[in-house]
């Protein structure tokens, strides 16, 4: 339980940053992935997606320390998380 809350707090932490990404998902610039991080899929896109990873790595980071989880894992459930959110 301790851990799903960790993880919902990250993703929710991740909206900071949301309304350039919204903006670059519906132009189809960006993509989700399985992963927990975003694709550039237009190279416009490239350092807003640097930017947006590198802060969601920091959050999956701090999140995996309190939790005793592998980064990897809390990477996977907050992509999850953002795809249930996102509706795919």
């Amino acid at each position: 339980m301790k851990k799903n809350i960790f993880i919902l707090l990250a993703v929710l932490s991740l909206n900071l940053f949301a309304m350039d990404l919204d903006s670059a998902r519906s132009s189809g610039k960006v993509e989700e992935q399985a992963d927990g991080y975003l694709k550039a899929i237009d190279a416009s896109a490239q350092s807003l997606v640097s930017d947006v990873n590198a802060k969601r790595k920091a959050h999956y980071e701090e999140v995996a320390k309190k939790t005793n989880v592998p980064v990897e894992e809390v990477a996977k459930a907050a992509a999850l998380k953002i795809k249930e959110k996102l509706g795919k």
